[in-house]
């Protein structure tokens, strides 16, 4: 039996996001995937920590906490409701 192989449109996002401000970076982030939507991206890549903001130092050169989050979980449920 042959395969039939698919093609996929796929996306990358390249943003900044905000230490802090995680409701902010997170509508930033939706508006990407409205964006993409809009040009048939199926698959489409946010950049790690692209909800929380990322950094490894604080300002006096500590590591710093990195957000977490279950899954399922509330971060999970609003990006699996867009997609």
């Amino acid at each position: 039996m042959q395969r039939r192989l698919k093609q996929v449109r796929v996306g990358a996002v390249q943003m900044i996001s905000c230490k802090g401000r995680v409701g902010d970076n997170v509508a930033k982030a939706l508006n990407y995937c409205d964006r993409a939507a809009k040009k048939s991206v199926e698959i489409l890549c946010l950049p790690e920590c692209a909800s929380t903001g990322f950094e490894w130092l604080d300002d006096r050169g500590a590591a710093v906490n990195i957000y977490a989050e279950s899954v399922p979980g509330s971060m999970v449920e609003v990006f699996a409701e867009k997609a």
